[in-house]
Order: C-alpha cells, then structure tokens, then sequence
C-alpha cells in the first residue's frame, strides 16, 4: 500500500513539473453547450431576429437540433417515407422544421428521436412544389426546411416535452406557422369528422379539428383561415376508430404544413381519450 502511495505521489510531481516547464494547463472551459456554437433554427426562422429574411437561400452551420420523430410509417404506399422533424434543444416559438433529403456522417448513421445533431444546409421556405401540376401555397405560408443537410451526430437525450398549444391558432398561418416541425399539444379537442379508413384518400387521413368557417377556402392557394387538423402521417390513425363528435382529453403531435396545418400524432400513445 505504501509503494502504491509513493507511486501516485511521484506521478503527481511529474504532471505539476511538466506543467511548470509547458506552460499548459488543462482546459477550463467547461462542458460544451448543449446547442453548439452554430446558428439554431429560431435564428433561421423567426420574422423578429434581425436579419432573418437574408438567412433564406444560404447554406449555414445548424447546431443542436434534437430528432422528434422519423417518418417510417408509408400511408400512400408508395415509399414517401423517411421524413425528419427536427426542432431546437432550446425550445420556443419557430424552432422546428423538417430535413430535406439529408446525408449523414458517416454514411451509416441511422438517426431517432432523441438524437442531437450538428449539420451544414441550405435553408429554404418551400411557398410551391413543381410537380407535374404545381402546387401553390396561399400567400405568406410556406414549408421551412434545410435541404440537402449533411448532419454529424452529437449526443443523445430525451425527445422533449410538447408544447401547449391553442388548436384554434392553427386556424391561421400567421399564428399557427411559428409551430411547424415542432412537438406540440392541444387539449380539449373536438373531431368533426370520423378517423376511419373510409375517410382516407389515396391512404391520407386528414380530419377537421374545428368547425368549418361559414365560406370555407378550399383551395390550397386560397388565403386562411383553414381548418386545421389531425393526420396520420406518422402512424395508422385509422386503427383507433375514432368517430366524429368525439373530444379528446390531449392530443400530441408534430405540426406539419401542406396547404393547411396539421398535427401529425407519433402513436396511439399520443392521444388521450
């Protein structure tokens, strides 16, 4: 015991000399932030950062963006799957969006919800998409995402908590939009229409969440309000036969933004009866 003592003595001599002669000393710095040093997407995205509108087009170090959820679930059955919904580990208003055809690194990272990542993208606000028929967004709304990201993996945590959300703030692009890409929840929610597989188009389901408004705008060019409403873009909402007139206790979800906006449940376990 006492070789063992001299031993650890000695070597602690040898580190302060080495030291004394180097002039080094170990880091102070501290733990790295959680976020990163890079641009977070609030400083993409909110109207109110000074700025913002020249971020829109230019590739930026993105940092510390956590996974909220992966699109594995492939309701039109033609593959559209592998959407990544990303929002800031900080939190807030404007801190979530998607991930437009993202690489990794290394090439085999496979992401979920929980991880944190660092990327270099392009962010955009996507107002059509140019398919064969052009789909055209009503003035001011748009999709924001970081197209072609190359992402690094950080660290892994804990999916956060929702926010509390008013479902009638979805009713409005101006209001609502701040929320797209991220974790939100609504309370005390109404169906208006049933969530059955009879309601679903070409296997979208999409079911109002509110009352219609007395000239209801259609079109997906047309200007809000829109009734926003409950998706199942992430999992088979068919499968809980949930019927109209029904009020729900909560529902959580990701809000997602195709002509109207949405709240896209993760699983059943998203939403409280």
């Amino acid at each position: 015991m006492r070789l063992a003592w001299i031993f650890a003595a000695a070597l602690a001599s040898l580190a302060l000399s080495c030291e004394s002669q180097t002039g080094d000393r170990h880091s102070e710095h501290g733990i790295p932030p959680p976020s990163g040093t890079g641009k977070s997407i609030r400083e993409l995205r909110d109207p109110a950062v000074p700025g913002q509108a020249e971020q829109v087009g230019k590739s930026h170090d993105v940092t510390g963006v956590i996974v909220l959820a992966v699109d594995a679930y492939n309701e039109t059955q033609d593959n559209a799957v592998g959407t990544i919904y990303v929002q800031d580990v900080a939190g807030g208003a404007y801190s979530g969006l998607t991930l437009f055809a993202p690489t990794f690194n290394p090439a085999n990272l496979r992401v979920g919800p929980g991880d944190v990542l660092d990327m270099r993208a392009q962010y955009q606000e996507l107002q059509r998409i140019p398919s064969a028929t052009p789909v055209v967004f009503a003035p001011g709304s748009f999709i924001p995402q970081l197209v072609f990201p190359t992402a690094t993996f950080r660290y892994e945590t804990r999916v956060p908590e929702p926010t509390d959300i008013d479902v009638n703030d979805l009713a409005d692009y101006a209001t609502g939009g701040k929320w797209i890409g991220m974790l939100v929840r609504v309370k005390n929610v109404t169906l208006f229409e049933d969530a059955l597989r009879a309601n679903e188009r070409g296997g979208r389901l999409a079911i109002d969440l509110l009352p219609p408004p007395p000239n209801p705008q259609n079109g997906c060019d047309l200007p809000f309000p829109k009734v926003p409403e409950l998706s199942n873009e992430l999992f088979d909402l068919a499968e809980m036969k949930l019927t109209q007139g029904t009020t729900l206790k909560s529902v959580v979800g990701v809000v997602s933004f195709f002509c109207t906006l949405k709240i896209a449940p993760r699983s059943a376990a998203d939403i409280e009866r």
